[in-house]
């Protein structure tokens, strides 16, 4: 028996689980009494024990509102990429499968709690359709301000009687099932958009620990390894809140801060908690797992991403909706990007899809950078996991190519090797051995990447709106299609950067293709990026991104900068049109609407930028060079 399914109670599920399965390719959940349960969990469980010992390929769920909990739920040990690591809950523990669909039109699936709805390892040709999820009582709070005092730098705010809330030591905390999160990492939408608030990254409590600590004694830890100054643990020392709380009667809290300002009566602040412990449960989990499909169904809410997936290859995603649960009156879905994939190969293809009032991006694609910490041998390396929530990932399979690069001083490679085999001593520290001696010199910075872990990417027909963040982070090498999509998002629509010193997320992207999109308006959050951002933070001569065409899409949006790339080599914006939108009043009206820096190969032309903003175009010395500006309207 599969050792996933030996851990759990067979005989408490069996007495759980009503009715008996034919002899049948199709597990159905009335069978199984699933309508007349209150905790679904234990039957579930019992159907995909049940598929997974006869071999059958199909579930069916009937249509229904399902409660899941996590206390007689299956529980695994998870790493999940840029999300808090743990013993997770899950009533579909989809491990180790080959070729099974899960199909459930019009199922509501509900969740209370700490909970993954859906695990999803070591498998392949898995199906999942046409059902809702849901939490009762969502891991992120919302509330609304119904009092503003700048000059006291004091608002208030007014809690629902469905939202438990206590204030203690003067701080108030959201009290969940299991569970609980301070004010931080706060946001603000506006009711009357339904978008984040224009310029809200003015308004407090962002950030709420700001104020110096009392540190006493500190050297007196002597650190063998230097500390890891992303970790909470560690970031959070020298500094605390400098906001506090007030319940002036029930229901009604006074909030107290020192920096930034009020914010307006009338917006909805969103809230999940402070970084180690607001990305808990997201809804699908995906890893080590090939040709997954997910079609017709709904995520209204989770402590996490929608959907995360890494190490995994040939993933599609149709119309699938990320969005706030109709007629709950919420404004806020995940609690963290839509969409993530990390280190996956072959096809990421999301088609005809909704990703709306997400707290991060829509989707992020990109690998992994990893430290050399020791040279072991002359094949052999032991290496580092740059960010806590990475930890335990798997970086790679042998015969995968493996690029070397200095340090964080430069993203071309300085050679490549074959992994021949990766050794995990620790969820941070592995051991890696190559196909060819690597001449690495002792003491010089070494960072490595595997350029074998990209995926092609295809992004079409969907819509991406009233989030906070970007809309498309793209990070990988292979093609790029973004087609006939329709952006409006707080911060720039699509990102495509390189860093080597936060998140460690490794890819530059190339062979990008954006046509045939409409832009609304974007970057109305307070930041100062443009609506397409390529750029990068090395200082190295080398050219990072290669070959982007960006034709025939439509910007319409109320500030100035629309294109601003740095270090590419061929890059073609063409047949565009620019509009202004009044529905903001521009924050940047002097940024320059397109420009580039230290590219080559740059072609601007046939585009029609009718706008008032004076500053169309700016080229540096470098990309004038090699630059052909011709046939647009609108630009001088």
């Amino acid at each position: 028996m599969n050792r996933l399914f030996k851990c759990i109670a067979l005989p408490a599920i069996i007495m759980i689980a009503m009715g008996s399965i034919n002899a049948q390719e199709i597990i159905q959940s009335k069978e199984y009494g699933m309508e007349f349960v209150r905790d679904c969990t234990p039957t579930v469980l019992k159907m995909i024990l049940d598929a997974k010992e006869k071999g059958i390929s199909k579930i069916h769920i009937a249509p229904g509102t399902y409660h899941f909990y996590p206390e007689k739920a299956f529980e695994k040990y998870c790493f999940i990429t840029n999300h808090d690591d743990g013993l997770k809950s899950t009533p579909f523990p989809l491990i180790g499968f080959d070729n099974l669909q899960i199909e459930a039109k019009d199922a509501k699936f509900i969740f209370h709690g700490v909970m993954i709805p859906f695990i999803i390892e070591e498998s392949k040709n898995l199906q999942l359709s046409g059902f809702t999820i849901d939490w009762e009582l969502p891991l992120g709070s919302e509330v609304l301000v119904v009092g503003s005092d700048p000059e006291n730098k004091t608002f208030d705010i007014r809690i629902n009687p469905d939202q438990p809330y206590e204030i203690r030591n003067s701080e108030l905390f959201f009290l969940k099932e299991g569970y609980e999160h301070n004010i931080n990492k706060a946001i603000y939408w506006d009711p009357a958009t339904g978008a984040i608030a224009y310029n809200t990254d003015k308004y407090a409590p962002v950030p709420v620990n700001n104020k110096p600590s009392v540190v006493g004694n500190i050297d007196a830890i002597e650190y063998f390894y230097e500390p890891d100054p992303v970790l909470p643990i560690n970031s959070n020392r020298g500094i605390e809140s400098s906001v506090f709380a007030e319940e002036l009667k029930e229901g009604l809290v006074r909030i107290h801060f020192s920096d930034r300002t009020a914010p307006p009566i009338g917006l909805v602040l969103v809230c999940k908690g402070m970084n180690g412990g607001n990305r808990l449960s997201p809804a699908i989990r995906i890893a080590n797992s090939d040709d997954i499909s997910i079609e017709n169904i709904s995520i209204y809410s989770a402590g996490g991403m929608g959907v995360v997936a890494e190490g995994s290859s040939n993933i599609t995603l149709n119309h699938v909706k990320v969005e706030t649960a109709p007629g709950k009156g919420r404004f806020l879905s995940t609690s963290a990007d839509a969409t993530h994939f990390v280190n996956c190969r072959g096809l990421i293809k999301m088609n005809n899809s909704t990703f709306s009032n997400m707290l991060d991006d829509a989707t992020n694609v990109h690998g992994i950078f990893l430290t050399v910490l020791d040279v072991l041998g002359p094949k052999k390396v032991g290496v580092y996991v740059g960010h806590y929530q990475q930890m335990g990932f798997d970086f790679g399979i042998p015969g995968d190519e493996i690029a070397f690069i200095v340090g964080s001083k430069s993203y071309t490679p300085l050679f490549k090797a074959k992994l021949a085999g990766m050794e995990k001593l620790n969820k941070r520290y592995f051991i890696l051995d190559f196909d060819r001696n690597l001449n690495l010199i002792e003491g010089k910075e070494y960072s490595i990447e595997n350029l074998s872990a990209y995926p092609e990417v295809e992004i079409s027909n969907c819509s991406i709106l009233n989030n906070r963040a970007r809309g498309l982070l793209i990070s990988t090498p292979k093609s790029t299609l973004i087609e006939n999509n329709y952006f409006s998002t707080m911060m720039s629509a699509i990102l495509m950067p390189t860093e080597m010193s936060h998140w460690h997320e490794s890819g530059a992207a190339g062979n990008v293709i954006i046509r045939n999109n409409k832009f609304g308006d974007c970057c109305y959050g307070g930041n100062s990026t443009p609506v397409i951002y390529i750029h990068t933070s090395s200082k190295s001569p080398e050219y990072i991104f290669h070959n982007i065409l960006i034709e025939n899409n439509e910007f319409h949006t109320f500030d100035s900068a629309i294109l601003h790339a740095n270090k590419v080599s061929g890059l073609i914006f063409r047949r565009n049109t620019v509009t202004t939108s009044d529905t903001y009043k521009p924050l940047y009206p002097d940024q320059p609407s397109i420009n580039i820096e230290e590219s080559v190969g740059v072609e601007i032309a046939g585009n029609v930028i009718e706008t008032g903003f004076k500053n169309k175009l700016q080229l540096d010395k470098v990309t004038k060079l090699s630059s052909t500006v011709k046939m647009n309207i609108g630009i001088k």
